[in-house]
């Protein structure tokens, strides 16, 4: 089986083309920083989950 690349190329162009904010990055680390830590709230989530994490995992050092 061979990879076409041109039959992939042109959907993933328009996809990264529509996606494509620069701001996004700014806003998004400010939401993470005055959102506070939700490890309070998410402990009284009563439904089953399963986290896989490897060492400490942590969205932002």
């Amino acid at each position: 089986m061979n990879f076409e690349e041109d039959a992939y190329r042109a959907p993933i162009l328009e996809e990264v083309q529509r996606a494509y904010d620069p701001g996004s990055v700014g806003r998004q680390i400010a939401a993470i920083a005055v959102s506070g830590d939700r490890r309070p709230r998410l402990a009284t989530i009563k439904v089953p989950a399963l986290v896989i994490a490897e060492g400490v995992f942590s969205l932002i050092s």
